[in-house]
């Protein structure tokens, strides 16, 4: 049995920026082979955010794609622009002249909730992105093939304060050398910011700098801020390169806070001690000052502690913590008595109550408080359960500092610790050293487990890649044709159709006989009604059946003949004819020459003869008639030394396996078996499903232009 369809359409365009991504470079070599496109296509298949496949490649590190792309010509100063996706209005604009002035009025920030059309990545050219994922081999070659440097994104970074916290210092100071050296605009860009709406250029600053922070910015506070062109606050920490510079710790904080983006963020600090700096109830990380109060001692740090705008001093601050915490920590006093239960929900009110007064105050008072809450004397289990308890609730960031302080009480201090390993270290001392043969009986017995923990985990994997699997395909409706009244019934169901599978089962015509003898046993069509009801009717198309099988008379000769006739006319119609319904079929050039041989043969017997021969009827079909697997074959799908099967196809964009148990068994026989009908129904149908997968895959709405540019 042979089934097959035919169109073709390029790869969708993710493919390619997924290939530049890649750390397979052969992939985006491949595609590229394949494609045949140049600078320009490849700079213009940008996503949602306008990142060309060099943006991609260069964000994920791909030293040997991003070398591919450069010499093909692509764009290295091309910028990102965030069109999709902006759920707010954009900022107005103060001017519309060709370039904007020097120094724009600042626009007044948008309110929390709304996202600007220019969020968060407006203005970054593939140097940013290989920068932000710390890529010094990728930058160090942009460098080097002169990439803008002069550059501030839409958050007011650019790429030397962005790199002085993410590169080698190596890579850094090449990057401020390559920066000094640059000039004025060159002309290509100049020309570029002409040929911009007024609402999309960048303020041109002097030195030839590029500022989307003044025309494009979201409204919301980050790190690493180009002190060039940032005026720095009072709480805000400034180097040489950055104002308020990032670690990677306070990255990964920064990416797991809960809440809005837009609540104004800096990354956490450390003092000479390596101490973290506090986070306040709304998430943020209060900055650190260089000397902090001590509250055991109450000694006061410069500058003061306490509530903002007062002069407090430390010794106030202790006397707000003991306020704040009393009723806490007589609830878990008391729960360290025999018999007594403290409620969880309990504790997590009263530690709630406790952020609560005590968010205003600056000051080590996180600290302060964990330190007294855990000599109360409150088993660690119980605060640890609390704090679970604490971060299963939904709401503000506060329930976050509660979760810290409860778990930054449950923590043993250090002098515990230190007394619990040295605990340790004296029982494993008093213990005898075991026999060798207890030991070899310990090994044992850890292995054994070893395995078993194995094989439990290899259980589970098969039972996931289980649930993974491809599940049967289901089978459409089947109509059985073998009359005159069967073939008005399909001619109804192709009426109102705007394609049908068409696929063929073959029987041999006598033993020892080879597979180019073999003829047409049944003829498969499948449509999709209006109802949107899959139907296949399959239809009889035996040229070697005697009438005495139906009765001894001529009445069922003529109607054996006019049935042959009329189903005749319509494979003719819908294989040569180019009007819907459009034939679709799959690897169908046998099926074509068949079912050529079958029309002509019916034409001879009929005594009207065929204006065309076989031959030429298996060309007109083949061009009609379109081919499911060269589209498969033109997305990628299979080898170039073999075609991928319908078993492959189905499985790839429909998740469906298809059986193909029937397809050897014998076709001449009368009746057919149900498992042989549901068989050759599937077969059919399967051609439909699998092209409208293609279609929405590919986003191509009719299969039609594509079977013409094949």
């Amino acid at each position: 049995m042979s089934v097959a369809v035919a169109a073709l359409s390029p790869p969708p365009l993710s493919s390619l920026r997924r290939a530049a991504g890649s750390t397979d470079p052969s992939s985006l070599s491949h595609l590229l082979d394949r494609l045949h496109l140049d600078a320009r296509s490849l700079d213009a298949h940008t996503d949602e955010s306008g990142r060309s496949p060099l943006h991609h490649a260069c964000w994920r590190g791909s030293l040997t794609n991003v070398q591919a792309l450069l010499d093909l010509g692509c764009d290295l100063d091309a910028w990102s622009t965030e069109r999709g996706g902006g759920g707010g209005r954009r900022a107005p604009r103060a001017h519309v002249g060709c370039r904007p002035p020097l120094n724009p009025p600042a626009f007044p920030a948008p309110s929390f909730g709304v996202r600007p059309a220019g969020a968060h990545s407006y203005g970054k050219t593939p140097i940013f992105y290989a920068v932000t994922r710390c890529r010094d081999e990728v930058v160090q070659l942009l460098i080097a093939r002169g990439a803008r440097l002069r550059i501030l994104n839409n958050k007011g970074q650019s790429v030397l304060s962005l790199a002085s916290t993410h590169l080698s210092p190596r890579v850094v100071a090449s990057l401020e050398a390559a920066e000094a050296a640059e000039g004025e605009l060159p002309e290509r860009l100049v020309a570029r910011l002409d040929a911009l709406p007024p609402e999309e250029r960048p303020a041109v600053r002097e030195a030839g700098w590029l500022d989307f922070h003044a025309t494009h910015d979201d409204g919301q506070v980050y790190g690493d801020l180009d002190p060039r062109f940032t005026v720095a606050g009072p709480d805000d920490v400034v180097s040489r390169l950055a104002v308020n510079p990032t670690t990677r710790e306070g990255r990964r904080l920064h990416k797991h806070l809960p809440g809005s983006r837009s609540l104004a963020w800096f990354p956490p600090r450390r003092d000479k001690a390596g101490a973290k700096a506090d986070i306040d109830p709304t998430g943020r990380q209060l900055p650190r000052r260089r000397k902090r109060a001590d509250l055991t001692t109450g000694a006061a740090p410069v500058g003061g502690v306490g509530r903002p705008g007062s002069a407090t001093s430390a010794a106030e601050l202790a006397r707000a913590l003991e306020r704040a915490l009393g009723p806490l920590v007589l609830l878990l006093e008391a729960g360290t008595t025999p018999d007594s239960a403290v409620p969880m929900s309990e504790v997590v009110d009263l530690a709630t109550d406790v952020v609560t007064e005590l968010a205003s105050y600056k000051g080590a008072w996180l600290t302060a408080a964990a330190l007294r809450i855990g000599r109360a004397g409150a088993p660690a289990s119980l605060l640890r359960e609390a704090a679970d308890a604490a971060s299963t609730r939904q709401g503000s960031n506060t329930h976050l500092v509660v979760r810290m302080l409860l778990q930054a009480a449950s923590a043993p201090t250090e002098e515990e610790a230190t007394r619990a390993a040295k605990a340790q270290a004296e029982v494993r001392a008093r213990l005898p050293p075991l026999p060798i043969a207890l030991a070899a009986v310990a090994r044992e017995r850890t292995q054994r487990a070893r395995r078993a923990a194995l094989q439990q985990a290899e259980v589970r994997r098969a039972a996931r890649v289980a649930a993974l699997q491809p599940q049967d395909a289901p089978a459409p409706r089947v109509v059985w044709v073998d009359s005159v009244e069967g073939v008005d019934e399909l001619d109804a169901a192709l009426s109102c159709a705007l394609r049908v599978g068409v696929d063929t089962e073959w029987m041999d015509v006598g033993p020892g006989g080879s597979v180019s003898d073999a003829v047409v046993a049944t003829v498969q069509f499948a449509v999709v009604d209006e109802g949107g009801r899959e139907v296949a009717f399959v239809c009889d198309t035996r040229l070697d059946g005697d009438v005495a099988e139906h009765q001894a008379g001529d009445t069922m000769s003529i109607l054996l003949q006019e049935y042959r006739r009329r189903l005749s006319e319509t494979l003719r119609r819908v294989l040569l004819e180019e009007e819907r319904p459009r034939a679709v079929g799959f690897a169908f050039a046998a099926d074509a020459q068949k079912l050529a041989r079958w029309l002509h043969a019916v034409g001879s017997c009929d005594g009207g003869g065929s204006a065309l021969s076989a031959v030429e009827l298996t060309t007109a079909i083949r061009s009609t008639t379109i081919d499911v697997q060269k589209l498969a074959s033109e997305a990628g799908l299979g080898s170039r030394g073999q075609a991928a099967s319908l078993q492959a196809v189905c499985r790839h964009w429909l998740s469906h396996l298809l059986s193909k148990d029937e397809q050897c068994s014998d076709w001449s026989v009368r009746p057919l078996s149900d498992r042989q009908m549901r068989y050759a129904a599937i077969d059919a149908i399967a051609c439909l499903r699998v092209i409208d997968a293609m279609e929405a895959d590919w986003g191509c709405s009719d299969a039609g232009p594509l079977h013409e540019s094949l």
